[in-house]
């Protein structure tokens, strides 16, 4: 019961990947990743780790999961998909030092409410005018208030 409480995996576990689960959880109450999870590629792929949230009734896909980040960012673009008002941001006086060396400034910051099963996150983004291959970035913020232990050699 513990294990069902407590617990969430996707739906297309298989039973032994699922028994995997249940006996790291009742024996030293923690959970890891095993190599029968690691993707096709083995461990030679670069995949970035990316999942599907639900903001405002909308799916957004492609969402980065990266603890290499300090800050949870959204492009501006991806607001304007939400049909949230610009009267919601806070100004936000911050530059930022992207990884290319160059520096940003933030449009301002906005608190959402964003979905990923099972759970609701209120979420402050800090957003900016950029163009971007994901819809958002989930940076440590995020993966210290949620818990989540990420692996992007198991892609999970």
């Amino acid at each position: 019961m513990k294990v069902l409480n407590e617990t969430h995996v996707t739906h297309d576990i298989t039973v032994d990947q699922f028994d995997g689960v249940v006996g790291n959880i009742t024996v030293d109450n923690c959970l890891s990743f095993s190599n029968g999870e690691l993707p096709v590629e083995w461990t030679r792929h670069n995949k970035a780790l990316h999942i599907s949230v639900r903001c405002h009734d909308h799916i957004l896909v492609r969402v980065l999961i990266d603890n290499g980040s300090s800050l949870n960012v959204m492009p501006k673009s991806t607001l304007l998909k939400l049909f949230v008002d610009e009267p919601c941001l806070k100004p936000i006086i911050m530059v930022v030092k992207a990884f290319d060396g160059s520096k940003r400034q933030f449009v301002g910051e906005i608190d959402l409410s964003i979905q990923i099963e099972p759970h609701n996150f209120g979420i402050t983004f800090q957003l900016m005018d950029i163009k971007s291959a994901y819809n958002c970035l989930l940076g440590r913020l995020w993966i210290h208030v949620a818990g989540a232990l990420t692996s992007t050699i198991h892609q999970n």
